[in-house]
């Protein structure tokens, strides 16, 4: 009788079940547990390895590390000691900061005190430009000089030859031939004498030896004369302004406005920036101008001070403002045309003059 249970299909039944192959399987189960022993064993290998290499280099590390924190340590005790050292050094700093304060307060004043000192060791000093060289030769400088200058002022001037202490050429060297003669300094016993030379060589512009013409200025120090030269255009500018400008010792300038008022100016910025914010006072028809204190006949080369002074007294003629004078012309023509007539542009000259021979005999 046949049996219900029996699988149907045979084939699915062989696949689903087959007895083992002995020498296949054995020797697959042998090839797998050589392959987990040697993987076993590389793995250990490879974790003995990587320990030994571990192991030196924190060794290393450990090494590198301890020597770091030797070197931090130490520049740690070298901050600590620059900083005491700052804070040592910043006292003493503080110090030689109020010092040199105080240092440059004492060279200032002292520098001021050596400028007025020198200036007066040159009060009784005329600087004469223009006389050719060696035409003292064979003299004493001091008569030579003396009886040159009482004949280029005149008897009337000058009654006898000046007193001088001193008369020699400037302490420079010999000019070639064709150069530009050394100035003569002459050095006053009078300082009254010394002004009367000079207000008189002002007042008539150049004097004359022999037909050559030689020119008498104030000795400045060369520091004042190049410190006075830099108020030259700035002078130029208020002259033409009508501020009646003085540029007194050693380079301080002081104007005189219309208003009568003055103003004391103690640098070239200065000036130039009180000549930018200067508004003219608008005259009307008919206001006269103030005088000058420098009138046209003082510097006339003919002027001679005795008429003046033993003639007869001549009332002064207002000047009347521009728009009388000018009709149709230019305000600025007639500025530049008063400037010449009264004298200011030859002052001017003189001025520029003196300062350049200054410069250029050092």
């Amino acid at each position: 009788m046949p049996s219900n249970n029996r699988p149907k299909d045979n084939k699915s039944t062989s696949e689903a079940y087959s007895p083992p192959n002995n020498e296949t399987d054995m020797a697959e189960g042998t090839g797998n547990n050589v392959t987990l022993t040697e993987l076993t064993r590389a793995l250990g290998e490879l974790r003995v390895a990587i320990a030994e290499d571990l192991k030196a280099t924190i060794a290393e590390l450990d090494t590198k590390i301890e020597s770091t924190i030797r070197t931090v340590a130490s520049q740690g005790q070298s901050i600590v000691d620059l900083e005491k050292a700052s804070e040592f050094n910043a006292g003493r700093i503080d110090e030689l900061e109020k010092l040199c304060t105080s240092l440059q307060d004492s060279v200032q004043r002292l520098s001021v005190k050596v400028v007025d000192l020198e200036g007066r060791s040159r009060r009784h000093n005329l600087r004469v430009v223009g006389l050719a060289e060696g035409i003292e030769a064979g003299s004493r400088p001091t008569d030579f000089f003396a009886k040159l200058l009482k004949d280029a002022m005149g008897s009337d001037v000058l009654a006898s030859d000046p007193q001088l202490d001193r008369a020699h050429r400037a302490l420079v060297p010999v000019p070639r031939p064709g150069q530009r003669p050394r100035p003569v300094i002459i050095c006053c016993h009078s300082f009254k004498t010394k002004d009367l030379i000079l207000r008189e060589a002002r007042m008539r512009g150049n004097l004359l030896h022999k037909g050559h013409p030689f020119r008498v200025y104030e000795d400045y120090a060369p520091d004042v004369a190049k410190h006075r030269a830099g108020y030259r255009d700035v002078m130029t500018k208020l002259y033409k302004l009508h501020l009646r400008p003085a540029l007194l010792f050693p380079a301080r300038l002081r104007i005189t406005p219309p208003s009568g008022e003055k103003i004391w100016l103690s640098s070239v910025l200065d000036a130039e920036k009180f000549i930018r914010e200067y508004t003219p006072i608008p005259r009307t028809v008919g206001t006269p101008h103030l005088p000058h204190p420098v009138t046209p006949a003082l510097h006339s080369p003919s002027f001679s001070p005795s008429p003046r002074l033993t003639g007869p007294r001549v009332p002064r003629r207002p000047i009347l403002c521009l728009e009388e004078r000018l009709g149709a012309g230019s305000p600025a023509e007639e500025s530049e045309r008063v400037v010449r007539e009264s004298g200011m542009e030859r002052r001017m000259k003189m001025g520029e003059e003196r300062e350049r021979v200054v410069r250029e005999s050092g």
